[in-house]
C-alpha cells in the first residue's frame, strides 16, 4: 500500500497495520455507554460496541480511579466505613475523616 498525505482518501500503511493488529477501529457512533458511575469509591463504566483499544482505556481509567483523590487529583487511597471515597490523606482529614478509616483490602 502507498501512504498518502494525511488528508488523502486512500488507506495508509499505519492504519492498515493497526487494523491487522487490533481489529478495525471502532467508530464513535458504534460505542454507547449504558452506565457511568461510582461504586465502592471507584469509577465503573459499562459500555457496548467497544474494541480492544477502548476497553483498555476504560480499564485503565477504572484502575486509576482507585488511587487518585477525587477532590484534588493527587495520589490517594480508599477511605470510609460504609460509604467509600478515594481521597489523599489531607483531603480525607479536611473532610473530617481519620487515617484509621481505611477499609480492609477486598476483591470486589
Amino acid at each position: 500500500m502507498t501512504s498518502g498525505p494525511p488528508d488523502s482518501s486512500g488507506p495508509r500503511e499505519d492504519q492498515n497495520e493497526y487494523a491487522e493488529t487490533w481489529g478495525a477501529p471502532t467508530k464513535p457512533e458504534d460505542v454507547w455507554f449504558s452506565q457511568i458511575k461510582e461504586k465502592y469509591g471507584t469509577l465503573r463504566v459499562y459500555l457496548y460496541g467497544a474494541d480492544k483499544h477502548i476497553d483498555g482505556l476504560v480499564t485503565m481509567a477504572e484502575a486509576c480511579s482507585e488511587t487518585t483523590c477525587e477532590v484534588c487529583g493527587n495520589s490517594g487511597s480508599l477511605y470510609g466505613t460504609g460509604w467509600y471515597y478515594t481521597r489523599c490523606l489531607p483531603c480525607w482529614t479536611k473532610q473530617g475523616g481519620n487515617e484509621s478509616d481505611r477499609p480492609p483490602p477486598a476483591d470486589w
